[in-house]
């Protein structure tokens, strides 16, 4: 699966890209985004993705990559990689959902494909740290982005 979603990857951030890693430390897998972030080049690490709208509209990126925890239903640590608007918004945790923030971009003129890697959280407990299954991955998918980036 790694070299396969390292392909899909590499596709996906061709061009003038940007990467921001989301997430909440204290809430265990919840980390995750922001775990992978601390350990790749030039990524934006934060709770509030809709933090960086003004960073996003000045520097117009061809595509986004959020990486973040992702309930979408599977086993904990499994990962999951697609174009935003093809994931549900209503997985998200964050106050503005992502698809809304592209949405305000758009509407702003900015055309910019955005893509969710994502990993199924086991806990999201306050006080928790990532979970062997999530750190498991975490730990692949920094190898393969640091290929990447």
């Amino acid at each position: 699966m790694s070299e396969d979603l390292k392909i899909r990857i590499k596709e996906a951030l061709k061009g003038k890209f940007m990467v921001i890693c989301i997430g909440n430390e204290l809430r265990g897998d919840d980390g995750v985004g922001i775990y992978i972030g601390r350990r790749i080049k030039n990524a934006l690490v934060t709770e509030f993705p809709e933090s960086y709208i003004h960073r996003i509209r000045d520097e117009r990126p061809e595509s986004i990559l959020f990486i973040d925890a992702v309930d979408f239903g599977g086993e904990p640590g499994s990962i999951i990689f697609s174009e935003l608007k093809e994931i549900p918004s209503a997985i998200s945790t964050h106050k503005l959902p992502l698809s809304l923030l592209i949405k305000i971009l758009e509407e702003e003129g900015i055309k910019t494909r955005a893509y969710i890697l994502g990993v199924q959280p086991k806990n999201i407990e306050l006080g928790e740290n990532l979970s062997p299954e999530v750190r498991r991955s975490a730990e692949m998918l920094i190898s393969i982005l640091r290929h990447i980036i």
